[in-house]
């Protein structure tokens, strides 16, 4: 009995104390990581950089992901944007996360910044909306969030963020933080369900994809769960990057439209990518796995999506109806 006293008195003299040390160091750890993948956003958006579109009632952009190789791959892809830009008109471009690679940005002066944006965009000058990529993440990513103060085509209010311009209300989404990005979408959805704006067309844009063809492929089962009982039904475009190809994709005859575009810079050319390759539990519709880029066309009651080469060349194109 008297072993047993000893034994408690030890357990809450020393072990109680380790556990509350312990619970203390990893609630530390946890939350150390959540700020470095930008998990905690501003409490209040910084300021976007204006958009004037050409026609009201119409907006076009471009979409492109996987982008910060600062490689002769990203320029193409940059310089045949900018030439499908002069043709058809670009009101803004979306990046998709991996902005910069292989670790992001390091600090505000950061020479990637100039390198592989402003030089390689230098004949864009319309608004950016960047999200965060994984390889993002590895920097510091409030360096990436505050080039917004220095640099007015590069338009991140924040790490979670919707905006609205034309026909389309965009929401732009840190997947790298999937339970935040989540929560910080149904309240988007859910503070426009109250107001008298609603718009006719919801695009959300990411970095991981929720469906692909390529060699990350679907996300987990539980995300495709959260996003099909929550969000499908309300979005008409989820978009993103992370696969390094072009890949249009649709579950079923109703929901969105899953459009990647990760090949803004990287791209899957090498054999084992290509071996890589899965399936997906949407159906796909086109896929192109080399470089490339997206661009949309979207007004009140009708979309056009397009899948161009780096090149500039048209490989896909869709044409929509809004449904009532």
């Amino acid at each position: 009995m008297k072993t047993f006293r000893n034994l408690k008195r030890l357990f809450f003299a020393l072990i109680i104390p380790g556990m509350f040390f312990v619970g203390i160091l990893l609630g530390y750890q946890l939350h150390e990581e959540g700020v470095a993948h930008g998990c905690f956003p501003l409490k209040e958006d910084l300021p976007i950089a204006p958009i004037q579109t050409e026609k009201k009632g119409v907006v076009k952009f471009g979409v492109i992901g996987d982008t910060g190789t600062a490689n002769l791959d990203q320029q193409e892809v940059a310089d045949s944007l900018a030439k499908i830009c002069r043709i058809e008109g670009c009101d803004l471009v979306l990046m998709l996360g991996d902005n910069f690679y292989p670790e992001g940005l390091k600090t505000l002066e950061d020479p990637l910044f100039t390198m592989a944006f402003m030089d390689i965009y230098r004949d864009l000058e319309i608004p950016f909306f960047p999200v965060l990529g994984n390889h993002d993440v590895k920097g510091n990513v409030q360096a990436q969030l505050y080039q917004s103060r220095f640099h007015r085509f590069w338009s991140m209010p924040n790490y979670s963020y919707s905006f609205e311009t034309g026909p389309v209300r965009f929401h732009a989404i840190n997947t790298n933080c999937h339970l935040n990005a989540w929560y910080r979408l149904y309240q988007s959805f859910d503070e426009h369900s109250m107001d008298n704006s609603g718009k006719p067309w919801n695009i959300v844009f990411g970095h991981h994809p929720i469906y692909s063809q390529g060699g990350h492929g679907d996300t987990d089962l539980v995300q495709q769960f959260i996003w099909n009982i929550l969000f499908e039904q309300e979005v008409d475009f989820y978009l993103s990057g992370h696969d390094h190809h072009l890949n249009a994709l649709r579950k079923g005859d109703s929901g969105p439209y899953y459009l990647v575009s990760g090949a803004g810079g990287a791209h899957y050319r090498d054999r084992e990518d290509i071996e890589e390759f899965s399936t997906s539990n949407a159906e796909s519709l086109f896929v192109h796995r080399d470089n490339g880029f997206l661009w949309m066309e979207i007004h009140e009651a009708s979309a056009t999506f397009r899948f161009y080469d780096k090149a500039g060349d048209l490989l896909y194109e869709k044409q929509l109806e809004q449904q009532d």
